[in-house]
Order: C-alpha cells, then sequence, then structure tokens
C-alpha cells in the first residue's frame, strides 16, 4: 500500500491499495488481517465485528504494528511412503 499526499487529493493520508489477491473463504477458517501500525482497543473491535458479521464461521486473528505470523506445515504422507529427510 501507498499513501497519497497530493494537495488536489480530498483523502490526503489514506493508504489505497496497490495488489489484491483472490481468497475463497471456508466455514473454520481462520482470517488473518495485518496492519502495519498499532490499532486501538476500538479499532481492533470494530474490524474484528465487522468481519464476523461478513464472515461469521471463520475466526478472526488480527496483527499490528507490523507483526507477521507464518506457519511451515508438513505434507501429510501416505503410510509407506515416508521420505528418509533428504530433499
Amino acid at each position: 500500500m501507498t499513501t497519497q499526499t497530493t494537495p488536489e487529493n480530498p483523502c490526503d493520508g489514506v493508504q489505497y491499495l496497490q495488489q489484491a489477491r483472490v481468497v475463497r473463504v471456508q466455514p473454520g477458517d481462520t482470517l488473518v488481517l495485518e496492519s502495519p501500525t498499532d490499532l486501538r482497543p476500538d479499532q481492533v473491535a470494530g474490524i474484528r465485528a465487522t468481519m464476523k458479521r461478513l464472515f461469521p464461521d471463520c475466526r478472526v486473528l488480527i496483527l499490528s504494528e507490523g507483526w507477521r505470523l507464518g506457519v511451515l506445515t508438513r505434507d501429510r504422507v501416505e503410510p509407506g511412503h515416508e521420505s528418509d529427510g533428504e530433499t
């Protein structure tokens, strides 16, 4: 995202999305929202309420202040097809 700061722009300082990706949300998914800045508790509550209203069967995780979350998951291997650990 970038911040637009042109004098003729009535929304100076508003961040605009520069790229988007299509996400298919399924019931039981966890939605992870990242904010590069700190969010006040009332902002977090508002975002969480909106997301729960839009996706009632999903969990919502909100990361602020530039926090990021990543998970490495080992692929499931069928019995008898275990790897020797070398790639």
